[in-house]
């Protein structure tokens, strides 16, 4: 049985990002039993005990991705980051 996390939204400093569609990504269990998740387009690599820890580490990971790629000037980038950049850009929709 595959596991799928789904999230609508995460916040940065007060700060209320939404998907303009809900993100997903899957999650795999290994043999003792910790969760882990991937996406590379993202730049998501996350591990957690429980599936709650796992969705709490994505969205921090998120909104740290926020301050490194998306309000970081593009000259400082890497070719890499870049792409994740345009990558999230194109998924978020600001709140507030």
């Amino acid at each position: 049985m595959s596991t799928i996390l789904t999230f609508e939204r995460f916040t940065v400093d007060g700060s209320a990002f939404r998907f303009l569609r809900p993100y997903t990504i899957r999650v795999a269990q290994d043999s003792e039993g910790i969760f882990s998740a991937e996406d590379e387009r993202l730049n998501i690599c996350a591990y957690g005990e429980t599936l709650e820890d796992l969705a709490e580490m994505i969205r921090d990971g998120l909104a740290s991705m926020w301050g490194w790629v998306v309000e970081e000037e593009e000259k400082n980038l890497t070719p890499h980051a870049r792409t994740v950049r345009r990558n999230l850009l194109a998924r978020l929709v600001k709140e507030n």
